[in-house]
């Protein structure tokens, strides 16, 4: 028969394995342990914890200077290789300002959706002049009482 359990598991090889920063499973896949085991161990003997390494990461000076030429986060992602959300939580973390792209400011104006309402404009066209949807637009014109212009036949 084989080894027992523990002649190759021992607190010696776990601390040697998670010295050189290995986790869980690289040490349980090394000594053909399962995972659970190797952390069992690891608790009973107190030896720290190796997490692993970050799978990305997003370098925050070229996030800035991208962010810098206009960019919006989905943009500088594609270039970077990465998703938006870790560009954005790069962003948010170094404290870089976001950029909108083609938008006015949230708050569209009432006196320009006014304007653009009484052109019989449809809230989709309103939308796509401001930068912004159509249900957006119909929200915000409902919420501030614009009523849709009806064509008289």
């Amino acid at each position: 028969m084989g080894k027992k359990r523990d002649e190759w598991l021992t607190e010696a090889a776990v601390r040697k394995l998670a010295k050189r920063g290995k986790t869980d499973a690289e040490i349980g896949e090394a000594l053909g342990a399962k995972r659970c085991a190797v952390k069992a161990m690891r608790l009973r003997y107190g030896i720290p914890v190796n997490t692993p390494a970050p799978r990305y990461k997003c370098d925050a000076k070229k996030v800035a200077q991208l962010n810098a030429k206009g960019l919006t986060d989905r943009q500088i992602g594609d270039k970077l290789g990465v998703k938006a959300r870790l560009v954005r939580r790069t962003r948010q973390r170094c404290g870089i300002p976001c950029v909108r792209a083609n938008r006015e400011p949230r708050d569209f104006g009432l006196m320009r959706l006014r304007e653009l309402v009484r052109r019989k404009l449809t809230d989709r066209q309103i939308g796509d002049i401001l930068g912004r949807s159509a249900h957006s637009v119909r929200h915000f014109r409902l919420r501030n009482g614009i009523k849709k212009r009806t064509r008289k036949k």
